[in-house]
């Protein structure tokens, strides 16, 4: 004799959709029915049962039979995994990303690039000087012969063969306040070698040129009010051709011709523009 629909439990497999229906008052469901789950027939697998007054307020569709129960908890950590996975490879891949060189625009990795943009890898302090930047290396233990009371820094560039000194007075030095000049390593030796500035505690200034280890071309010094105070012609390391110099007031001092360091002829003025 068929059953009323009253004493039959329906319930739908949300893995393969085989709809069971089991008689309520069978041994089978009330022992289904004591431990909330039971065993598709055809997949196997276990089904988390709700209780008959729960299962009668839910909708027909596949979706909505789904059960809420351990099953579905074991799914959303599934999904979880999944995600975290995901997002495991993710962070990953832009690790990676981050610790492979930067190309730049003309194909060479940073560290080509640093030879054309120095102090840009680090924040080492630079300094521009003759059309080059420089940066800070350290203290110069052999900058050659400047005063005592003067302490030491040299900067590097991309040329391994020069450098660039900066003398800073530690004390009241009364010949020079700062002096920067450039060097070159000829035979394993650094020299003088391009062009030097120096600035007095006055605030006058000088600039020259070294070829060699020897001042060459013309030197010219500073008052600290900006007037012109000497300008010099050097051949070799020594004084040779026209030197010039003018007072504070602008006026000329002197006019003088020298031939390989030595005086040959010239004029002074005083102050005022007399000859004297």
């Amino acid at each position: 004799m068929p059953q009323s629909p009253e004493e039959i439990i329906s319930y739908m497999c949300p893995e393969c959709g085989e709809k069971l229906s089991i008689p309520k008052q069978s041994a089978r469901t009330q022992k289904a029915l004591q431990r909330d789950t039971l065993r598709c027939p055809n997949c196997r697998q276990e089904i988390v049962l709700l209780p008959p007054e729960q299962h009668a307020r839910r909708k027909t569709s596949v979706a909505a039979e789904r059960p809420v129960g351990r099953l579905a908890s074991g799914r959303r950590k599934s999904v979880m995994a999944i995600a975290g996975f995901v997002l495991g490879v993710f962070c990953a891949a832009g690790a990676i990303f981050l610790l492979l060189p930067r190309v730049n625009d003309s194909g060479f990795g940073e560290e080509h690039a640093a030879a054309d943009d120095v102090g840009a890898p680090d924040d080492r302090p630079t300094l521009t000087f003759g059309n080059r930047t420089w940066v800070l290396a350290g203290p110069c233990l052999d900058c050659g012969s400047f005063p005592p009371s003067m302490s030491a820094v040299y900067y590097t560039t991309d040329r391994e063969n020069i450098r660039l000194i900066e003398l800073v007075a530690r004390e009241s030095e009364v010949t020079c306040s700062r002096i920067i000049q450039v060097q070159a390593n000829i035979n394993g030796r650094w020299i003088n070698h391009g062009p030097r500035h120096d600035w007095n505690p006055a605030g006058g200034r000088g600039e020259m040129t070294y070829t060699n280890g020897e001042i060459a071309g013309t030197q010219h010094r500073w008052y600290p009010n900006g007037q012109m105070h000497i300008e010099r012609e050097w051949v070799r390391g020594v004084e040779h051709g026209r030197t010039r110099g003018w007072w504070p007031n602008g006026q000329q001092w002197f006019d003088h011709q020298y031939v390989n360091d030595v005086f040959v002829d010239g004029k002074n003025w005083d102050e005022e523009g007399r000859i004297r």
